[in-house]
């Protein structure tokens, strides 16, 4: 069964994200958004903003797992004592090696991306646009764009799923000028793409901010929150009366 856009939002989408890159573990991303694996799972394969969305997650989540490592190496860990049932104490052990496998793993995630590094820079773009933020048309993604995107000789391309990024945002805008344009006009248009582009960075960090922050309450809908209007039309509308069988 494919995942209910109506449940797993892009919006639920992006906070997913943003957990998996502070933990690198998708059952502990999936249980703080309330949606299951097995959903997420299905959306990373047929989804391919998504899925370079959890790309750059987990190379982040690296870098997280490389900080606790060194406070638990340096500070240890510290466990409960107990002595008949009772706890006694505290203790300070040190053993990373669960944390030494996980990371690991990162490792070797980070190792088979060809886009990681990039991903894990631009996050912030990525979440925003799982998120459902639209960027400007001259920053259109790739991968959105019924556009051929050119090809240089010895030149990775770019990442499909990134609108582009600063300096070939600038070259598309000149590049697309006329060629009788004159040192002012191209003047113009310099400072019209950079300002396009840093208004387009400030919108997806604000976007990221908001959707790695605590997730708003959702307010159930019950009989004191639905106007008495509302309740009787309803009730006019359902083909079954209160008080009938349901069959």
């Amino acid at each position: 069964m494919p995942p209910r856009p109506d449940l797993f939002t892009a919006e639920r989408q992006a906070r997913f994200l943003a957990a998996l890159a502070e933990t690198g573990a998708v059952r502990q991303a999936c249980a703080r958004v309330g949606v299951s694996p097995e959903c997420v799972y299905r959306l990373r394969r047929r989804d391919g903003l998504f899925a370079a969305g959890w790309d750059g997650a987990l190379v982040l989540a690296r870098r997280v797992a490389e900080d606790v490592l060194a406070a638990r190496a340096l500070d240890g860990v510290e466990e409960p004592v107990f002595f008949r049932g009772e706890q006694v104490g505290t203790r300070v052990r040190f053993d990373a090696r669960l944390l030494l496998a996980h990371l690991a793993r990162l490792d070797a995630h980070a190792e088979r991306s060809a886009y990681g590094a990039q991903r894990a820079e631009r996050f912030d773009e990525l979440l925003a646009l799982v998120g459902g933020a639209a960027p400007p048309a001259a920053l259109t993604p790739p991968a959105r764009s019924a556009q051929p995107q050119p090809t240089y000789p010895g030149v990775r391309p770019a990442d499909p799923q990134l609108p582009p990024d600063r300096a070939v945002a600038v070259d598309a805008a000149l590049e697309a000028l006329p060629l009788r344009a004159g040192p002012r006009a191209r003047q113009r248009c310099l400072a019209a793409a950079e300002a396009e582009w840093r208004t387009w960075r400030s919108t997806a960090r604000a976007a990221a901010d908001r959707l790695a922050g605590p997730a708003p309450e959702s307010r159930l809908r019950t009989l004191s929150t639905v106007s008495t209007g509302a309740l009787g039309a309803g009730l006019v509308a359902s083909p079954q009366r209160v008080g009938s069988d349901a069959g």
